[in-house]
């Protein structure tokens, strides 16, 4: 999700050192911003985003949208400080986005998406990054927004185990 922004962001700053990326249901919103289902899910984050919400509210609304299960809100201080902290949001733009995901795919380095199949906008998302970087895209069913922690994480460490394996391209 969000940590797909994030890892991008550091892989480009630092390109000669990533051995590979894979990006978790990413928040590329942006770039599939025309599907139907992505223009939902951005104008629901958006609405939980701008509209005064308390901010413990605004974490539980987010957390609901993302699939995020309720064990991840500890108490009610974290959810607070989370939500501050959602005030202060700040994405990439498209351009941003689309330019890192070229560096990536210049580099040869190998890139895997993984989505659930719990949200049709993550999915349009994930299956719209692969088409482009012509990327493999795993589609890992259940768990909501974390995918990766299926059966204990064993389909998604054979997939990384997978990964690891590729030639770059």
């Amino acid at each position: 999700s969000f940590g797909g922004l994030v890892a991008l962001n550091a892989a480009c700053r630092g390109i000669d050192k990533v051995k590979s990326i894979t990006l978790i249901e990413p928040a590329l919103l942006k770039i599939a911003a025309g599907h139907p289902a992505v223009r939902k899910l951005l104008f629901k984050m958006a609405s939980y985003l701008i509209l005064p919400y308390r901010p413990a509210t605004k974490s539980r609304k987010i957390m609901k949208l993302l699939g995020i299960p309720d064990v991840f809100a500890r108490d009610e201080a974290e959810l607070k400080k989370t939500g501050k902290g959602l005030n202060k949001l700040k994405l990439p733009s498209k351009k941003e986005m689309i330019a890192q995901l070229a560096a990536v795919k210049a580099a040869g380095i190998p890139l895997m998406i993984i989505s659930g199949d719990w949200n049709p906008g993550f999915s349009a998302v994930s299956a719209a990054i692969a088409e482009q970087l012509q990327a493999p895209h795993a589609i890992l069913p259940g768990h909501g927004h974390g995918p990766h922690h299926l059966d204990s994480g064993q389909p998604f460490n054979a997939l990384l185990r997978n990964l690891w394996h590729l030639p770059p391209v």
